[in-house]
This record gives C-alpha cells, structure tokens and sequence, in this order.
C-alpha cells in the first residue's frame, strides 16, 4: 500500500481524523452520562481527498479529471461530503466524539500499472486513468482525540462505485477498504484491512 502525500494533506479533515467506532483503546462515552441530554450533534461539511493505491492499482478519491491538474498545481480539493459529529462526556473528564463522514457521487479516478514506493500521484497527470464515482464512508470515534483521549484513534474508509475505461467503454466496479490508527504519540500505523479492486461488469 502506498499513499501520496495529499492523503495527510487534503483529507486531514475527512480521512485522518476519523475512525472505527467499535476500535479499542478509545475514550468511551461516560456511563453515568445521559446521552439524549448531554450529547451535541452538528453537521459540516467537509472536504474530500482520498489517495489510495494497492498493488496495481492507484485510486484517487474525490478529484474528476477535469479537477486534476489544478489539485496538483495547489488548488483547494473540489470534493465536499457531510460530516455528522455527535460528542458525548467522557470517562476521564473531557469530551468523546463519535464521527461520520458520508458522500454520494464522489467523483473517482483510478489508474493501473505499478509504480515505485516514492510515488506521487500527480506525477501520473499525463496517464489516462479511468474515471467514475463512488460513495464513500468514513467512520470516528475520537475525533478531538490529541486534546482528550488516552488511547489510539481509529479511522476505517470505505468507498464503492463504478469507474470506466474511456478508451474501450469497459465499466468496472470499484471497491476499497482502508483502516489507519493514530497512536497516542501521533504515529500512524496501518493494520491489514486494506482493499483495492476493479471488477469488470458485464461481458
């Protein structure tokens, strides 16, 4: 698995600060709490950049071909989903974040062929990628987990859709799974949940 360096930077937001919600080692909502009472839920949206290769292949997530080449030239990503953060009392005094970022008809770019370790998906800008669209959800538990939680965050990514090579026609299904965890000193690690296919549809 590789990732370029938009995934940090682009979807900070909508990526890196989201995760599973049943993770251990997160800050659980304080049993003595009332949720219905004390829980507050607001709504954002949020921008939307997934960078994503594994094996032969390279998606990108939230970015059309006609997008592209500004992303790269350092224009904001044009891709927004909707965030729903609900907070709750934690055990340890401050607060716990559940978060969910859903968007549908994301836009989505995939290109094949394997490329080396150090590479930057817009070094691929003169590929022809195939092109398509998703929907994406992104799932967090800690999602003010530097200020207030003791353990690890979280984060698992999914997207389903349909992309189409324009040279031939040829549609395929487009599926990926990504989990990454936040440990309390702010390394990333990335366990083996990690998905990435093209599945040709029809004959």
């Amino acid at each position: 698995m590789r990732h370029s360096s938009l995934l940090p930077k682009a979807a900070l937001a909508s990526a890196l600060l989201l995760g599973c919600s049943d993770q251990p080692g997160g800050t659980d909502p304080n049993p003595d709490a009332t949720p219905p009472l004390m829980a507050e839920i607001s709504r954002v949206e949020t921008p939307l950049v997934i960078d994503y290769a594994v094996g032969e292949f390279t998606a990108l997530v939230g970015v059309s071909l006609e997008h592209f080449p500004a992303l790269c030239a350092g224009a904001e990503p044009e891709a927004v989903a909707e965030t729903m953060i609900v907070t709750h009392p934690s055990s340890h005094g401050g607060t716990s974040a559940k978060v969910q970022t859903k968007g549908t008809e994301v836009p989505a770019l995939v290109w094949t062929g394997t490329f080396g370790p150090d590479r930057n998906v817009c070094d691929l800008t003169g590929q022809q990628p195939f092109v398509g669209s998703v929907k994406v959800t992104i799932n967090d538990n800690e999602g003010d987990f530097w200020e207030t939680a003791p353990g690890a965050n979280a984060t698992f990514i999914r997207f389903v859709g349909t992309v189409t090579d324009t040279e031939t026609g040829q549609r395929y299904q487009l599926q990926g799974a990504l989990q990454l965890v936040i440990m309390p000193d702010g390394t990333f690690t990335f366990p083996p949940v990690r998905f990435l296919s093209l599945t040709p549809i029809g004959g």
